[in-house]
């Protein structure tokens, strides 16, 4: 027998604490024996393009195929998602998903109180992710080498620029 959940817990996608954003600002902006002037954590913001159509369905959802490739398919038929799609019930769990399979195969450690909440303890790497944009803070080779991860698997927006000095502290500009 089958025990029905409503669509809203069925459709569940976590959201980071507001906090966790201020701690990584934070981190970024205070000095200690791991965020010196010679070595300053740097900031990266990644946005992932079409980051739904990513993550696999999880469930079987059929949509009705589009009124131009009805010429292909002239007995009007429908078609079978096999990726997730933006616009339904559970796009945003199956990309939350999607993102952490794909970090915690990276060796990421996932938040106990938050799954949008990522730990890489090697190479000291912080990663917020709320939906399809990814907070991380890190020193500047480590961001180098995340963004190297990210790029085969993903189409990412923006990508890393100059570092700037903007009211004493030290800024990493996004090159698009």
């Amino acid at each position: 027998m089958e025990i029905k959940r409503s669509w809203q817990a069925a459709a569940f996608a976590g959201t980071p604490p507001l906090e966790s954003l201020r701690f990584l600002v934070s981190l970024a902006t205070f000095r200690s024996k791991f965020n010196t002037v010679e070595r300053p954590y740097k900031m990266l913001f990644i946005d992932i393009r079409r980051a739904h159509f990513m993550a696999d369905a999880q469930r079987e959802l059929y949509v009705e195929i589009a009124p131009e490739e009805q010429v292909l398919f002239p007995d009007r038929m429908c078609g079978r998602l096999i990726k997730s799609m933006y616009g339904t019930q559970d796009a945003d769990q199956n990309c939350e998903h999607e993102n952490g399979n794909f970090l915690v195969g990276e060796w990421f450690a996932q938040g106990l109180n938050s799954p949008c909440l990522f730990y890489h303890a090697v190479r000291d790497i912080r990663i917020e992710v709320h939906g399809d944009d990814f907070t991380c803070l890190a020193h500047e080779a480590e961001l180098l080498w995340l963004v190297t991860r990210f790029e085969p698997r993903y189409e990412i927006k923006g990508r890393l620029g100059r570092t700037q000095r903007i009211a004493g502290k030290c800024v990493f500009l996004t090159a698009f």
